[in-house]
């Protein structure tokens, strides 16, 4: 069973990660469309390990309706953070029935990183 959790500028977003050695946004991530109520997502999808840990680092805009959904193997404990991520992003945890259970805003890291857990609460 996968489990994911999706991002969105200013509606559902979801963070991102550890500084590879490129300075551009992944933009050729397979996309999928995602509805939260009223609201249609164009989200890329963050499957791979690499992928999950570039996230939405050196985006500089994302359209009101786009985002990103990070996709797990397993139900665990997972941490997100704000390195190299430029946008504000608000963090939605959903459950693996698509119930949305938390969201979380988050702010572009200007020293160090910001950490997120998979329910939203600050990871240690």
């Amino acid at each position: 069973m996968k489990y994911f959790s999706i991002s969105l500028f200013g509606l559902a977003a979801l963070l991102s990660s550890v500084c590879l050695a490129q300075n551009a946004p992944q933009m050729n991530l397979a996309r999928v469309k995602l509805s939260a109520g009223m609201h249609l997502i164009d989200a890329q999808v963050a499957a791979t390990p690499s992928q999950r840990e570039f996230g939405l680092m050196f985006r500089k805009e994302m359209r009101p309706s786009e985002g990103m959904l990070f996709v797990f193997d397993e139900a665990a404990q997972q941490c997100f953070w704000m390195k190299n991520t430029l946008l504000p992003l608000t963090a939605a945890f959903v459950a693996d029935d698509g119930t949305i259970v938390n969201l979380a805003d988050m702010k572009p890291a200007k020293h160090g990183l910001a950490l997120l857990g998979k329910t939203g609460s600050l990871c240690a």
